[in-house]
């Protein structure tokens, strides 16, 4: 495949999908042609017992490598594949923090660039993080405790409430509770209160 994109030449948005053996060499072809890697860093955790069994023991290290796709400078973003995959972005982040072993443990990442594998726009794959500020899009996801607890154990979070373009679209507590609820349908676009 990456004979045919670079035959073809590279083009913007040009992506590979899974990425899911990759030896240093197809790393250092996938680097040179600037290409995006958007991958499932969750399978190595959900499919391990198969991998180990089906991936040929000389390729295992080389199973979805986050690490050294992001030491080669390549822009990597992730998701599910669902419904081939488990939809929980807590539990991917989690499997890319916390690798098995005998399945490239050296490939795991920290925390925070686990959550910035899922933190970019879908038009823009692996770049650059987005913030909460003024003047910005106000997508973003309320988890039920602090970063700094929540980084230790990232298949544990739970996602209280999310926006997307500043208007919440989800409220964890509003099925749990009628006055949550009432208070999630008050709720004015976050724009709104700048």
């Amino acid at each position: 495949m990456l004979a045919a994109i670079e035959t073809a030449g590279v083009h913007p948005g040009d992506r590979i999908e899974h990425c899911g053996v990759a030896p240093p060499d197809i790393i250092a072809w996938i680097a040179r042609l600037g290409l995006t890697v958007v991958t499932q860093p969750h399978f190595v955790a959900e499919r391990a017992a198969a991998y180990r069994v089906e991936v040929d023991p000389v390729d295992r290290p080389f199973l979805y490598p986050l690490r050294s796709l992001k030491a080669a400078g390549i822009r990597v973003a992730a998701g599910s594949d669902a419904p081939f995959g488990g939809l929980d972005p807590w539990a991917a982040m989690a499997a890319a923090v916390t690798r098995p072993d005998g399945l490239g443990p050296e490939e795991a990442v920290t925390p925070e660039k686990a959550l910035a594998l899922f933190t970019g726009t879908a038009s823009d794959p692996g770049g650059a993080a987005r913030e909460v500020a003024v003047g910005q899009i106000a997508d973003l996801c309320l988890i039920d405790r602090p970063w700094k607890i929540a980084r230790r154990d990232l298949a544990a979070v739970t996602a209280r409430a999310a926006f997307v373009g500043g208007a919440p679209i989800y409220d964890a507590m509003a099925s749990t509770s009628p006055h949550s609820s009432a208070v999630a349908a008050g709720m004015r676009r976050i724009d709104s209160a700048i």
